[in-house]
């Protein structure tokens, strides 16, 4: 059994036919079944959310030999979602438009569970009522990050096996660009068949002179599609 929202650690070992064994955790090719929601690093580690009971498969394979275990999600440990800037617990948050800020999720679980509370940020899903005023990131290392694309106010919740930490976004200041470009601002990429091209949407705010990387929040489309 493993707790919802609390980071799992798994290692792999691999053994050779002199019985000399080898820890492959790193460079094991790692996977995990059984839900909608769980995920699982390069690393081995594990990340749950579900507000229901799960039985996962967790499965490592490497050279063609692979090993799995199966175990069972335990929902109900948690108690109460926090939401921090850096070590401050926070309820509201002011940002200015095209300001990035990182925040965490913290939890606080059952006696007998863990004492401290706890970082979740990774298992947790982040959400905002308003997306057209604010990003967040729902994946990999910076995933909590937020990026404050127009003023106004909106909600943000951090919500894992049911439960939900809340903040107030009060967003200030002027969403109009003073420029936007697509990597380096050239007119034309040349792309040969078959290859791909990592593409972003870099922009300068008029009341923030720095450059934001706003590619995951923006809709891309592309004309003559049946091409690419």
């Amino acid at each position: 059994i493993i707790y919802t929202c609390i980071d799992t650690q798994f290692e792999a070992t691999v053994t050779y036919t002199d019985d000399v064994q080898h820890g492959i955790t790193s460079r094991a090719n790692w996977a995990v079944t059984g839900s909608n929601s769980a995920t699982i690093e390069t690393s081995g580690i594990l990340h749950t959310s579900s507000d229901t009971i799960e039985q996962l498969t967790v499965s490592a394979e490497f050279y063609g030999i692979s090993g799995q275990l199966i175990l069972t999600t335990d929902t109900g440990q948690i108690n109460t979602i926090f939401t921090y800037d850096q070590d401050q617990q926070i309820n509201s948050l002011r940002l200015k438009v095209g300001e990035r800020k990182q925040i965490a999720a913290k939890a606080s679980f059952d006696a007998g569970t863990l004492i401290e509370l706890t970082d979740i940020s990774q298992n947790a899903d982040w959400q905002v009522s308003h997306q057209s005023m604010l990003g967040v990131t729902n994946r990999g290392e910076l995933k909590g990050s937020l990026l404050a694309l127009k003023p106004g106010d909106t909600l943000l919740n951090a919500t894992c096996s049911g439960l939900a930490g809340t903040v107030t976004i009060n967003i200030e200041g002027n969403s109009d660009f003073d420029s936007l470009l697509i990597n380096d601002g050239s007119e034309s990429l040349t792309l040969k068949q078959g290859n791909s091209i990592d593409l972003q949407l870099l922009a300068t705010y008029i009341e923030n002179a720095s450059v934001v990387n706003i590619s995951e929040f923006t809709n891309w489309s592309l004309i003559n599609a049946d091409l690419v």
